[in-house]
């Protein structure tokens, strides 16, 4: 058995089917993205908000990544300020037994990263609200 486990996780990562998920799985990660998202959005009234968008549009020129909320900057640039985002005002969900924000360091990669690999943001709405028809 291998014991390097940042290997086991990736390989564990790579072939699992969204399909082997658990519905009660589905459902939680589904709320913790709206509530990312909301907070984010919120965020935006952040007392140190605007210090921060100064440094992520200093971080690169390009502007390939999507900013929630409206706006584009670099992929380090769009991550590191949609993560800023989601705890800027400490509203999102929090882990509760050892007290950590996941969504900012999850969230805010994987949105950067599906965009900048082309991933269809239609599977992603689909799959957060299935029994929607548009």
């Amino acid at each position: 058995m291998n014991n390097d486990v940042t290997q086991t996780f990736a390989r564990f990562a790579s072939q699992l089917t969204y399909e082997a998920i658990p519905l009660s799985a589905r459902e939680y990660t589904r709320h913790l993205l709206l509530d990312a998202l909301a907070c984010a959005l919120a965020g935006y009234g952040g007392e140190d908000t605007a210090k921060v968008i100064r440094f992520a549009t200093a971080l690169g020129q390009s502007q390939e990544s999507s900013i929630i909320g409206g706006g584009r900057l670099s992929l380090a640039g769009a991550t590191m300020l949609n993560g800023f985002l989601i705890t800027a005002i400490s509203m999102c969900d929090v882990y509760r037994p050892t007290a950590t924000h996941l969504q900012p360091v999850v969230v805010s990669p994987a949105l950067a990263i599906a965009e900048r690999d082309g991933a269809r943001s239609p599977v992603l709405w689909r799959r957060c609200w299935p029994n929607r028809t548009s």
